[in-house]
């Protein structure tokens, strides 16, 4: 376009700059307008344009031009990069979707009115900053947790396990980092969700977007020194029997003694406890060297009977007791105190011929000071195949009641043998 000196007048000797084609008033930075390209001459008062403006003009309007041929290729070239990187690294929203065989929990779906509706949701991860770690109480039991927050206003429990067993000695150096966290939903806690940690797989807590445990089962077993302390500090000193299938972490104080381990290197025995006057003997099981442990049990056939421990232990929602470890202590009681307080004595003995299966010997102990009993019976079998239906013997004299009794089941001829125990309707096979 020719330069039309007919649009320099008087305006030029304004302080308003106005292009002279367009009528314009919006320039770019080098002073030249934004619509239609034309170089928007600034003239002090009483200066006149020089004989350098159209060159210029014509020079400005060329480049524009080759902007314009430069866009479409510009904006081709990012969309062959954007194609590129998906290719490459894959759309981040589907990605997060899915992590093997977990799939990606968005929060607000499990804090709604009806969240209840997803308990038991399995194989679920959740991501967020690792904010803090500490110990919470599920049905009165301590639990050790981290919590992951995704913002300011949504933050996961991360529920690891019972106090006492877990430890975040190793999870601690990661707070304040982004993680994903694998597991399970179980419940809303104070309006949060739960999430229940997966620690037997190959998916526990990852730092975010990379593979590979940070923390897993093993990296978050307490350590000796760690369990110790804390059961010291809060689990309560208890009579084992007085907790016996309470979930929770507890310590017991006594006197140990016979001790056993089976060929399946499982371990039992008796801890002698007294706790004011009244006495106690309460039998142990459990298995020998387990990853839970931070003292391996099988160290207990190192004592003596009579020999003085403190017990730290475990109960989980199901019973089960688990030892964790032991320690040698100092008992001011005595195993032979607490032996002769519960001294039995049998007030009815009977041995009788079991049909064709074998024999039979049936004894009622009665124990001192309080005068509890507990039936004894030692059958002897003439096959493997009648052990069954000597186990179930006491069920015929007991059904429906809750005593206290033992079977032991011995095959003739043979050293293969089983003892059972049964106190407060639970059984327990010992060997």
């Amino acid at each position: 376009m020719a330069y039309d000196e007919s649009h320099i007048g008087n305006e030029l000797y304004s302080t308003e700059y106005e292009c002279p084609h367009c009528g314009s008033k919006e320039t770019d930075y080098d002073g030249y307008c934004i619509h239609c390209g034309e170089q928007v001459v600034q003239y002090e008062e009483s200066s006149a344009p020089t004989e350098k403006t159209a060159p210029q003009k014509q020079q400005k309007k060329r480049i524009n031009a080759n902007k314009k041929l430069l866009l479409p290729v510009t904006v081709a070239a990012l969309v062959v990069l954007l194609l590129i990187f998906k290719v490459g690294f894959g759309d981040s929203n589907k990605d997060r979707d899915k992590i093997g065989s977990y799939s990606f929990a968005n929060y607000d779906s499990f804090t709604t009115s009806t969240a209840a509706q997803y308990s038991g949701a399995h194989n679920i991860y959740i991501t967020g900053t690792l904010n803090a770690t500490g110990f919470l109480d599920f049905s009165g039991a301590p639990y050790l947790v981290a919590y992951i927050k995704e913002d300011t206003n949504k933050e996961w429990i991360c529920k690891i396990g019972q106090g006492g067993m877990y430890s975040d000695e190793q999870l601690s150096n990661y707070i304040g980092k982004k993680v994903s966290c694998f597991g399970d939903f179980t419940e809303l806690k104070d309006g949060k969700p739960v999430l229940e940690l997966e620690l037997y797989g190959d998916h526990c807590i990852q730092l975010f977007n990379k593979a590979g445990n940070i923390c897993d089962k093993k990296s978050l077993a307490a350590s000796k020194n760690y369990a110790i302390n804390w059961f010291e500090k809060n689990a309560p000193e208890v009579v084992y029997d007085d907790v016996r299938k309470t979930e929770g972490s507890y310590r017991s104080m006594g006197r140990i003694t016979d001790i056993k381990v089976n060929d399946k290197n499982e371990i039992s025995f008796t801890l002698a406890q007294k706790e004011g006057e009244q006495y106690y003997r309460s039998y142990f099981f459990d298995k020998s060297d387990a990853e839970y442990q931070f003292n391996p049990v099988s160290k207990l056939q190192e004592l003596e009977d009579g020999d003085g421990v403190t017990l730290y232990y475990v109960i989980n929602d199901k019973g089960t007791v688990f030892i964790t470890g032991f320690q040698k202590s100092y008992v001011q009681y005595s195993l032979s105190e607490v032996e002769d307080a519960l001294a039995s004595e049998v007030i009815l003995e009977k041995e009788y011929s079991w049909l064709d299966l074998g024999t039979v010997n049936m004894r009622m102990m009665q124990t001192k000071p309080d005068l509890d009993y507990h039936m004894v019976f030692e059958a002897e079998v003439n096959s493997l195949e009648h052990a069954s239906a000597a186990i179930g013997l006491p069920y015929s004299f007991f059904e429906g009641l809750s005593v206290d009794y033992s079977v032991s089941v011995s095959l003739k001829d043979s050293k293969e043998h089983m003892f059972i125990l049964s106190h407060d309707d639970s059984v327990t096979i010992l060997e």
